[in-house]
């Protein structure tokens, strides 16, 4: 019997979760704050 020793999950700080409708299905993204505010500018 091994020792199971769980590996640690990276959290991410300051990541908004956003949630977009494509083709009658929605999604939930996980990305940062400022990439958001810019993609619904349109810069990106």
């Amino acid at each position: 019997m091994s020792i199971f020793t769980p590996t640690n999950q990276i959290r991410l700080t300051n990541v908004a979760v956003v949630r977009m409708k494509r083709a009658g299905k929605r999604f939930e993204i996980a990305c940062y704050k400022n990439k958001v505010v810019g993609w619904r500018s349109g810069v990106f």
